[in-house]
């Protein structure tokens, strides 16, 4: 009887030991695969035959998620998407250059390759960039699920750092999945990633109310924009 409890002390000790272990694996962040997006807009107002334009800067993030002859880059679709911006700022002719930051600190030139306004998905494609592209995971993320965000809130970021952000998987609507991941300008279109540093989602837009609760289009149409791609 005594060594019965024993070998079940061990036992019991032996499993949480792995527990432990398993639960402290290091965390991989894709930090080679974050692109900062800038967006240049040259706007145009025009009075009777004389126009007057002016240029206007947006930011935005993106993650790179396979090379081929281009490099191509997934993004929120109301970045590549700009009728919008055209409303908003009352131009009677507007158009747009895209740049990215990669994490060796060079700037390129990007153009959208295919829009899902649907699902305000956009992937960009640039020259072909050395870097590794992040890993899509084939399922989506389980409830209360710790998860992690690279992004360039405000267009913050620059070679030498990214914000890290972190939140939890908290389910999800008809329109869109929820994440407890702040976000504000900039941060459309920024990779939610696992432990591991796959792909589980991406910030395209935050709660007005309360800029800590931040949404995803959902799992399966991020996979199916990428399908042909990666």
């Amino acid at each position: 009887k005594g060594k019965l409890v024993k070998y079940i002390c061990a036992a019991i000790v032996a499993i949480i030991l792995i527990l432990n272990i398993s639960g402290c694996t290091p965390l991989h962040i894709p930090r080679q695969s974050f692109v900062k997006i800038r967006a240049e807009f040259t706007v145009s107002k025009c009075v009777e035959e004389a126009c007057l334009s002016h240029r206007v800067t947006t930011y935005g993030s993106g993650t790179i998620v396979a090379h081929k002859v281009k490099t191509f880059i997934l993004t929120a679709g109301h970045i590549c998407e700009t009728s919008h911006i055209k409303e908003e700022l009352k131009a009677d002719h507007l158009t747009v250059e895209y740049y990215i930051l990669d994490a060796n600190g060079l700037t390129s030139p990007a153009e959208p390759h295919k829009i899902d306004m649907a699902n305000d998905l956009c992937i960009l494609f640039t020259k072909r960039l050395g870097h590794t592209p992040i890993k899509f995971r084939n399922i989506g993320p389980s409830f209360g699920e710790k998860v992690f965000n690279l992004s360039a809130p405000v267009g913050l970021g620059s070679k030498t750092y990214v914000p890290i952000l972190e939140g939890r998987y908290s389910g999800y609507s008809e329109q869109n999945m929820v994440y407890t991941i702040p976000a504000i300008g900039g941060s459309s279109g920024s990779p939610i990633f696992d432990r591991q540093g796959q792909l589980v989602g991406m910030i395209m837009s935050v709660n007005n109310k309360f800029p800590f609760v931040s949404y995803s289009p959902h799992h399966h149409a991020i996979k199916d924009l990428l399908k042909g791609i990666i």
